[in-house]
């Protein structure tokens, strides 16, 4: 809408010029007319006016001819020139002065700038021309108006926001000064291209102070398509915008940013709602639409008066497509790739297994300093990820003096819950990270049975808890998780492992490399799986990793170091009293996320597995049956440690 303030201040300021020279024509010819305007026209307004050359062509209409015509600004404004003009035309019936109306056929101004600003204090540099232009005088009639090569800047000198807006050509149409206003123009607007084409409602309504002034135009910003449709109460003031705006197009970041909103890259998007000015207040109400795929409802308040924007979003979604929110943690969203891109992108992952797993993606640091915010959104129904059942989402967020809060972050998966509250502190020399994550009763079967897995992947059950608590600092993830400390503690109880999976425990050698599998055989039972480890400075340790199954107990050490993107563990498995598996064969896992190897113990490796880790005479802690972590307190793990099960005999390790 400031588009339209900036035209009616230039029109009102360009009429006023045009209106001195047509007074004059009475009197006399154009050296009259250009010593009229330059000296009782600079006295009149307290601004200087030149013009370098005027030439008058009489006949019906009259025809005024200016080249370089200047306006100068405020004595405080940025630029010693409000307004240039390099050429304008000005077409006038002569018959209209006869009854003191002014009427002009056309006016052409080509390569005409004007900058609009307000100082430190609130002054306007428009106020001498706007005060005679909401004046008690009558408001010409301009029949036709074309402008080309323009240029529109406003700059608030108290909040610094600027608006540059560059007319490659436009045209103004009206059949009188009652008459709607038929508006067609491009240019580029901040930076993007732009094009619309509509109604607005009546010159004098525009250069007045009466509403409400009617506003429908049809236009494109950069990729985005805009309808705008309503009524302004005062179009050269900062209140009263009351318009329905249906918006689509390539990204909404391109738009939004336009008013001065920051928001993450968005995929293809469809969104209406209506959309109130007050001042320094714009709401978007009764929000509906799409992003992607996902569907949302709801309501946008930005609050650009104080010296950090505020934004607040309360939204819902009857159905979310989490592919969609990846613009928020510095992906890059896009539709769902055909099965021939999908298959070819797998593909070219599984031919780079020696890169880096962990992307480099920069934290919006600078971003979050920039504004405050409050963000709710209430999935009902969450599309599957990756063949991840996920079944409801609730994400509340707030931004305060560079502080991003994520509280509460729940999702709904396989019948469980995956809770968060993450806090990333921007200011200060090093950014800080802090965060708390609870998994709650996920059922593993569930949760694996629709996705894109192996299928001895997809015969793994049970029920999985675990809790997190973590801190870090740094502006990338990456560098987040190199420098990552904390505690994590995860459960699986009352399951099965698959085949191949259970084999590389308990089996053979051949077995345990996952070369075998024993045909017509049941699924590993397994009792209880803990892993609880320490990090500092980006590498887990292992302070408790341990398996029961019906026939062995299977004890690990090591560590990730999640920076380097590698893997050190030694695992060792002791068969059971009774097991009919005698022989338990320790292996490590060793190597780089993207390609981990299985390394099968060796002559001399148990026993130096053994004298390292003390893999013979480990026992399952008895103080582990006090944790719970979201698996509820009566479940095999507890069951397991808190009968304290013993280590069993005829393992292969050394004594």
């Amino acid at each position: 809408m400031r588009f339209l303030k900036f035209l009616a201040l230039g029109l009102a300021g360009v009429v006023l010029v045009a209106g001195a020279a047509v007074a004059a024509l009475s009197l006399g010819g154009a050296p009259l007319i250009r010593a009229l305007i330059e000296h009782q026209g600079s006295t009149f307004f307290g601004r200087q006016i030149r013009i370098e050359t005027l030439t008058l062509s009489w006949g019906r209409p009259t025809r005024i001819v200016a080249e370089h015509v200047t306006v100068a600004n405020a004595t405080w404004g940025s630029s010693p020139i409000m307004l240039g003009i390099g050429h304008l035309e000005v077409e006038i019936e002569p018959a209209a002065l006869l009854t003191l109306k002014l009427t002009m056929p056309q006016l052409v101004l080509d390569k005409a700038s004007l900058i609009l600003e307000t100082s430190a204090d609130g002054k306007k540099n428009w106020a001498p021309f706007a005060a005679v232009a909401s004046g008690g005088a009558q408001h010409p009639h301009i029949a036709r108006l074309t402008i080309s090569n323009g240029t529109f800047r406003y700059h608030n000198g108290e909040t610094g926001a600027e608006t540059n807006v560059a007319a490659s050509g436009l045209v103004a149409e009206a059949l009188d000064g009652r008459s709607p206003i038929h508006v067609s123009a491009k240019g580029t607007f901040q930076g993007d291209p732009f094009a619309l084409e509509g109604e607005v409602g009546a010159i004098a309504q525009l250069q007045g102070t009466a509403g409400p002034y009617p506003v429908k135009l049809k236009g494109s910003l950069g990729a985005n398509d805009v309808a705008i449709d309503g009524m302004i109460d005062d179009p050269l003031a900062k209140q009263g915008l009351d318009v329905r705006v249906d918006l689509n197009g390539q990204d909404i970041q391109d738009v939004l940013a336009t008013l001065g909103v920051p928001i993450p890259k968005m995929p293809i998007y469809r969104l209406r709602a209506q959309l109130h000015r007050d001042d320094q207040v714009w709401r978007l109400d009764d929000l509906t639409g799409r992003v992607g795929a996902s569907l949302l409802a709801g309501s946008i308040l930005v609050d650009a008066g104080p010296e950090v924007p505020y934004i607040r979003a309360d939204l819902t979604s009857s159905f979310l497509d989490l592919a969609d929110l990846k613009g928020l943690y510095g992906g890059e969203p896009s539709g769902p790739p055909s099965s021939r891109a999908e298959e070819n992108r797998t593909s070219a992952a599984a031919g780079k297994k020696s890169g880096p797993v962990i992307p480099e993606v920069r934290l919006p640091v600078a971003e979050l300093r920039g504004f405050n915010a409050d963000f709710s959104l209430e999935a009902s129904k969450v599309k599957p990820t990756a063949g991840l059942p996920f079944e409801h989402f609730t994400l509340g967020a707030s931004v305060k003096d560079g502080t991003l809060r994520l509280k509460p972050v729940r999702l709904a998966v396989a019948r469980g819950e995956l809770a968060a509250d993450l806090e990333y502190r921007s200011r200060g020399m090093s950014p800080q990270f802090l965060g708390n994550i609870a998994v709650h009763h996920i059922d593993l079967a569930k949760l694996l049975a629709p996705a894109a897995v192996s299928n001895s992947l997809k015969k793994i059950a049970g029920i999985v808890g675990g809790t997190a608590t973590l801190h870090s600092e740094g502006t990338s993830q990456r560098q987040l998780l190199s420098g990552l400390g904390g505690e994590i503690a995860l459960f699986i109880a009352g399951g099965r492992l698959g085949q191949i999976m259970g084999s590389a425990f308990e089996s053979n050698l051949a077995e345990a490399l996952g070369l075998v599998a024993k045909k017509d055989e049941p699924p590993h039972r397994v009792n209880c799986l803990i892993g609880r480890f320490n990090i500092a400075s980006g590498v887990a340790t292992a302070k408790t990793l341990l398996l029961d199954t019906t026939d062995s107990i299977v004890v690990g050490k090591g560590n990730i170091d999640i920076g380097r993107e590698t893997l050190s563990l030694d695992v060792k498995p002791y068969p059971k009293k009774g097991s009919k598996r005698r022989i338990g064969v320790p292996f490590a896992i060793r190597g780089s996320f993207a390609g981990p190897q299985v390394d099968v113990g060796k002559v001399g490796l148990i026993k130096r597995l053994g004298a390292a880790v003390g893999l013979v005479d480990e026992t399952p802690p008895g103080a582990l049956s006090q944790l719970d972590a979201g698996v509820g307190e009566k479940n095999s793990c507890s069951d397991v440690f808190r009968r304290g099960a013993p280590v069993g005999q005829g393992s292969s390790g050394p004594r």
